[in-house]
């Protein structure tokens, strides 16, 4: 894609990633010679960054190469001040896209901003590392989770097999009111979250948004969270259809990579055999995967993951590996 007209000398975009945090490019035409951008919060000049980075989702657009920068707001500045700018530092002419009208504390949807935010926050990696809260289980308390009865329902089963764990639903906004005997806690950030369950149930609901496989792919960096994937259009489907899906992946952690899990084999490629026979220690010789359905697997492992500390590390050990080939 091309953005240059003949009167310009440099030319540059800029991209939002998640309300407040930036991407973009900035060159000078016919030119290698890295650019300067300046940042201006209201006018005033905050930062200035050097434009010399290759991102892949910049390059693959513009095809360019080594003209990207990144920029997070910084916590301070969030909620406080009305447009940002990026503006090239020689020529002070805003990039495409720039200013850009930021949300404020009055702003709907500000706190699950916020919370989006705290994903890409690199700094709190090695903090959300070493968290652990053990015997909790979470979930998104939104409105499309609470008002989703496959989900609350499977939730409630939850709650019946395992009634000395505590269920916490947790939310950006007030504390919604719910017809649901579940615990409410309002949280701002991925280390609020981490920091208060040891299972976090993914709802991927019909049509989902990219916010749900972001808070997804975030969660490797704790070594102690374990997702749950629930999936509507699977809760129906018994244990034989699911082994089958598995198998038609183009990739299956539990089967490719068994050996880096510490397990002995993968039971002929079967990743719910491997699961039940060398991390959850079942005989499948006396199950039936005709008559065993999806929730239920799903019930098997967390109850593993709750009673065992080695199903926990491999369960997260699992996730690392999905994630590393499969979402990068």
């Amino acid at each position: 894609m091309s953005i240059l007209s003949r009167k310009e000398k440099t030319y540059g975009v800029l991209h939002t990633e998640n309300y407040f945090s930036f991407i973009g490019f900035c060159k000078k035409v016919n030119s290698e010679e890295i650019q300067n951008i300046d940042i201006y919060l209201d006018d005033q000049l905050i930062d200035t960054i050097l434009a010399d980075k290759k991102l892949e989702k910049i390059d693959d657009i513009y095809d360019i190469e080594g003209f990207g920068f990144k920029y997070n707001l910084n916590e301070k500045d969030i909620g406080s001040k009305s447009t940002i700018s990026f503006k090239n530092h020689i020529t002070q002419e805003n990039l495409q896209n720039s200013p850009y009208e930021l949300m404020d504390k009055t702003s709907q949807g500000f706190n699950e901003a916020i919370f989006l935010h705290s994903l890409s926050q690199a700094n709190n990696d090695n903090k959300i590392k070493d968290i652990f809260c053990p015997n909790t289980i979470g979930f998104l308390a939104t409105d499309i989770n609470l008002n989703d009865s496959s989900f609350m329902n499977f939730i409630h089963d939850l709650k019946v097999r395992f009634p000395s764990i505590k269920f916490v639903g947790f939310t950006y906004e007030s504390i919604p009111r719910t017809t649901y005997d579940i615990h409410i806690e309002q949280i701002n950030s991925l280390i609020e979250l981490v920091s208060k369950c040891s299972i976090f149930i993914s709802n991927r609901y019909l049509n989902y948004d990219h916010k749900i496989l972001l808070l997804e792919k975030v969660l490797v960096k704790s070594d102690f969270v374990c997702p749950i994937i629930f999936d509507e259009r699977l809760s129906s489907m018994n244990l034989e259809s699911f082994e089958s899906l598995i198998k038609s992946a183009p990739y299956d952690p539990v089967c490719d990579d068994y050996l880096k899990l510490g397990l002995s084999q993968n039971h002929n490629r079967s990743a719910i055999k491997t699961v039940y026979k060398e991390i959850l220690h079942i005989n499948t010789d006396t199950l039936n995967f005709k008559e065993m359905y999806v929730h239920q697997y799903y019930g098997d492992i967390i109850e593993s993951i709750l009673n065992s500390k080695d199903s926990r590390l491999i369960f997260n050990k699992i996730w690392k590996l999905y994630v590393k080939n499969i979402f990068n």
